[in-house]
This record gives C-alpha cells, structure tokens and sequence, in this order.
C-alpha cells in the first residue's frame, strides 16, 4: 500500500500534511480494528485501504497509483455507484488497461460525449466494455478511435449506433476481439468499415437483424485477404439470431479454416442439409447450432469434427438415431439436447463417450433408465447433469444419484417422484449448484443440505417449502443465490437467513413477507437483487430498511403495498439499475420521475 500516493501536494505551512496513503491507512487500520471489537471477520489492510481511498477519493485533485491499484479502484467505485464523471477525472494519471463499464446507464447521458470523451485520454488502455450504453450516438464513439492500443472492443446493446459508428472502430488496427451484438441500425453496408481490422480472432454480430449473406460474405472475405495479405486467423465467429442467414453462408464458411468457435443458434433459416456443410470445418471444437434446423443429416456431417468438444442442439429435432453418430465424437466433453425428441437410447449412446462431463436432457423424452445409464457410464466423471421434467423414479434416483460424486450441477426441476430424494442427494458432497423447482419435497427432507457445504445456488421454489425447511438452509455459508420464490416463507423463516452474509440473489414470493422480514434481508451486505414481490404484508416502512444495502441493483416490489412514500428511500438506492411497481397502484408519472433521481436505472417497470 506503500505505494499510494497524488500528485497534489499543497505549499506547507507549519507541518506538511500526511500524505494520501498514510492518511488511508490510518483510517483502515481504525476500522479493521473497529471489525475485530464488533466481532466481525477483518478484512486484509490492503482491501481496507482501497476501500477508504475509493470513499474519499473526490478530496484530490488527481492521484497516482500503480495499474492494479487502480483497476480495483474504479472496480469498487463502479460496484458502489460511486463512479462520476467526477471520481473518474481523479484516475486521470493512472494507467488503466481495462475500462469495462457493462450495463452503466450514466455513460449514455448526452449521448456518451462526455464519458468517452474522458474514457479516450486512456490510451494505453487493451479493453473497453460500454455494452448496453443504449443513447451513445456516432458522433461520440469517434473518441474510441482515440484508443489505439485496444485488443477487445465491446458495444453490444448500444442501440443507437448505426453503420456510421463501425468507421470510427475500423481505426482500432490493434483489435483482436470485437463484440458488436444486438445493434439493430447495423447493415450488410457498415460492416465493410472492418475491412481493415486484420488482426480480429473473435467476432460476434449477434442480433444484427440487419446482416445477411453479404455480411458473411464479407467476413468471409476478410478472413480470407486481410491487410497487406496477410491471413487473418479468425477463430470465434458468433452468427446467432441472424434471421437472414440461408444454408448458402455456410458453405462460404469453409473457406475459414481456422475457426474454432461458431455459434449459428437461432438462424432458423438453416436446414439440416445445409449445416451438413460444417462437416469440412476440422478445427472446430465448439459448435452451437441450438433451434436451428439441425437434424440426422447434420449430426452425420459433423460427427466427423475430430477436436468438437462442445455442441449445442437446443430444441433441434434430432433423433436417438442420430446420436448414435456421436460416438465418433471421442473428444466431446459438453452436449445440450434441451427440448430435442431424444430418449433413453441417446443417453446410452452418450454413455460410452470417454471425456463426457457435461449432459442437458431437460424437456426430453427421457427417464430414469437415461440418468442410470449415463451414471453407471460416467459415473464420478460427470460434472453437469439437467433432467428437468423428466420422468425419473425413486428407485432410478436412488441407483444413479450415488454414483454421481464428482457432480457440481443438478436440475432435477419438475421431477414428479421425490420419495427418498434427500437421502440420494446427501452423497453428492460437491455440488454447487441444485435445482429442484416445483419438486414436492417437504421441510423434513431439506436436512440433507447440511452435507452439501459447497452449495452456492439453490432452488427451492415449491409450494411445499415453508419456515421449517430454513434450519438447514441457513447452514450453508457458500450460498450467493437463493429461490424461494413460491414458498410459503414467513418473517419467522427470514430471520434464518441472516447468518448467510454471501447471498446475492433472492427470490421471495410466496407471500408470507412483511417488514419484518425485509428488516431482515437488510442485514445482507452483499445482496444485489431482491424479489420479495406479491408479498401484501410489504410497506413503505419495509423499503426503508433496504437503504443500508449498499450494491443492490435491482428491486421487485411489485403487488406489494408500497405507495408513493416509497420513493423517498427508493432515492437513496443509488445503485439501483432494475426496479418493478408493477400492481401497485402508483401513477405512471410519479414512477416514470424516478429516473431522474436513479442515474443507474436502466429499467423501470410499473403500469402505464
């Protein structure tokens, strides 16, 4: 910490004042002491320092800082809301090689002039992120260009951005990834702008709706000259919920040979033949072609990919038939099947895959005998399991679950036969994350999650959870998201949620709440998004408690009893980007006034 300092040094009078890290670690080592009197877990001196520095940083004019010291700065002061123009100007000096700002409504005032205008001084900067910046116009990006040294470019969701905006990014010679998802005034006209850009490995253009053919014509042909032919050696090609896109693009895909990565999901123009084509791209090792047309012909095809570790087959009709293919696959290591019309017979095909660890059978045909199958086959190897609505007995739960001790991730969502389920569970000593939405297991049976340590994200949303369930919950200190959301969770059960001071993410909406629970919630110091709607026992006094919670950003009071007194502690909420009124009787224009006072809020739902 040693090495904290500003360039601000003021004439002295009768003794020069302490400088800035001296002054931070005074006032750190209070409050670590402060922590340990209180009975809290101190934190290191160091995040205590940067902590300090970050709370009174707008008392100097400008500091100095090493590049680490500095990234964790303004990471802080974004996490806190404290992030200004202001605050920023104070970083001047400091080298900043990641300026990510996601989802960070304020960057769009004035369409981004004077954000970007500040972000371009910079310069030495590899990364910036302003996806979702929806009112940054063309004019302001053109500080980007400022940025030669940008490797990864992200402006995703930057709504306003038009062909115009891509000229001033074809400046970036540097650029090796460029994620430009979802920008709906782009046209097959504007990407020509990347020409230049020699250099690019990643490319997304995700949700363009306006790219067709031409675009990937283009980057075909880019791939294929470059600047000063030289090869360009794209890797990561992101082509999903492009609805122009017709089989004809796919064949001009093979003339880039080294592409790994190709995501083409939701072109659902794509037939099974026409992706056959993918068969000739032989470096590929991660292939998404989830509700395309996708069927047989194509697994045929791309079963002869020998590297492909990853494929995603979400909602394609694909048949047992077709899976069998897969055995040539030796090296695949992830398989999504969501919602394809596969069964038992596919689960044995994929049994016999030697590197297999991750299996998505959610919404299919099949039933205890698949989750056996794939238990016995790959046993302690599996690492992510979904059966959501699938047909899975006791007798099968009780076989397979067992032998599944290297699993992390389970959805049993929709499972119908819960009999002895806890019992089977209790051995799977690694899991992280668990779903068992809309399974009828009762309060009693929740005891097995005391063997379950690691558990970070659990689902319980069941009409047959209630408070007595919450003993066993609390015990799990690893815990950042919990979904309670239909339970019938009173205050009496809240109350055990204090001692889970890692929680993130809550969903309480069974309706058993009042501002006594919330009372409770609001001793979280880490939650960030809070869904207690369609509670009526929620009032105005209730949201008042949630002031102290200093990085929630999003809220759902919706079908509460929260009026328009509300407001005033909403105000002071001032990280918050997401809050639902919806149902709660406010006028749309007092609502809609929240936003001048939120500068964070990117979304606001309420009633018109």
């Amino acid at each position: 910490m040693g090495a904290l300092c500003t360039r601000y040094r003021p004439a002295p009078t009768h003794e020069p004042p302490p400088s800035t890290h001296r002054r931070t670690i005074r006032v750190a080592q209070s409050q670590a002491l402060l922590r340990v009197e209180t009975g809290h877990t101190p934190l290191p001196l160091l995040e205590l320092s940067l902590r300090c520095l970050s709370e009174h940083i707008e008392h100097f004019p400008s500091v100095q800082l090493p590049s680490e010291i500095a990234q964790r700065v303004l990471a802080y002061l974004l996490s806190r809301a404290w992030l200004n123009l202001d605050t920023l100007s104070r970083l001047q000096d400091c080298v900043l090689l990641s300026l990510e700002f996601p989802n960070f409504a304020p960057l769009s005032e004035l369409g981004g002039e004077p954000w970007l205008s500040m972000l371009s001084r910079h310069t030495e900067a590899v990364r910036l992120d302003i996806s979702s910046a929806s009112r940054v116009t063309d004019l302001a990006l053109r500080h980007v260009s400022a940025l030669t040294a940008l490797t990864a470019l992200n402006i995703s969701g930057c709504v306003a951005l038009s062909d115009a905006a891509l000229a001033h990014v074809s400046r970036l010679r540097s650029l090796k990834q460029l994620k430009m998802e979802s920008l709906p005034r782009v046209t097959d006209d504007g990407l020509h702008h990347l020409w230049p850009l020699s250099g690019l490995q990643w490319l997304s253009v995700a949700g363009c709706e306006g790219l067709g053919a031409a675009s990937v014509a283009l980057i075909v042909e880019i791939g294929c000259a470059g600047e000063n032919g030289e090869r360009i050696e794209l890797r990561h090609l992101c082509l999903r919920k492009l609805p122009r896109l017709t089989d004809a693009c796919l064949v001009a895909l093979n003339k880039l040979p080294a592409l790994r990565h190709l995501q083409l999901g939701w072109c659902q123009q794509l037939t099974g033949e026409g992706l056959a084509a993918l068969g000739s791209l032989l470096r590929l090792s991660q292939l998404e072609l989830s509700q395309t047309g996708a069927d047989d012909t194509t697994l045929r095809a791309i079963s002869k990919l020998p590297h492909l570790c990853v494929l995603s087959l979400r909602g394609c009709q694909v048949t047992d038939s077709g899976i069998a293919h897969l055995k040539r696959l030796q090296k695949l290591k992830r398989l999504d099947l969501h919602s394809c019309p596969v069964g038992d017979a596919a689960a044995a095909t994929l049994a016999e895959l030697p590197l297999l660890e991750h299996v998505e059978l959610g919404f299919t045909e099949a039933t205890g005998a698949a989750l056996v199958a794939l238990a016995r086959g790959r046993g302690e190897h599996l690492r992510h399991l979904g059966f959501d609505s699938c047909k899975l007995s006791s007798a099968a739960l009780q076989r397979a679950l067992p032998l599944l001790r290297g699993i992390t991730h389970l959805d049993l969502s929709d499972v119908v036969t819960p009999a002895l389920l806890g019992e089977s569970l209790r051995h799977l000593t690694r899991l992280t994350y668990l779903n068992l939405f809309n399974v009828p297991i009762l309060d009693h049976d929740i005891i097995f999650l005391s063997s379950l340590p690691a558990l970070v994200e659990l689902n319980l949303d069941s009409r047959s959870i209630s408070d007595g369930a919450m003993p066993a919950v609390s015990a799990l200190a690893s815990l950042t998201r919990l979904d309670l959301f239909g339970a019938r969770i009173t205050d009496g059960g809240v109350s055990y949620l204090r001692t889970l001071t890692s929680l993130r993410h809550i969903e309480l909406c069974g309706g058993g709440i009042t501002d006594v629970g919330v009372g409770a919630l609001a001793a979280l110091p880490e939650l960030r998004s809070l869904n207690i709607s369609q509670n009526i026992g929620v009032t105005d006094s209730g949201v008042n408690h949630l002031c102290v919670l200093p990085v929630l950003e999003s809220l759902n009071l919706s079908y509460t009893k929260v009026t328009i007194g509300c407001f005033a502690p909403l105000k002071l909420m001032a990280s918050l980007t997401s809050l639902s009124l919806y149902g709660c009787h406010i006028p749309a224009k007092a609502v809609a006034s929240l936003r001048g006072s939120l500068r964070h809020l990117q979304s606001l739902g309420y009633d018109p």
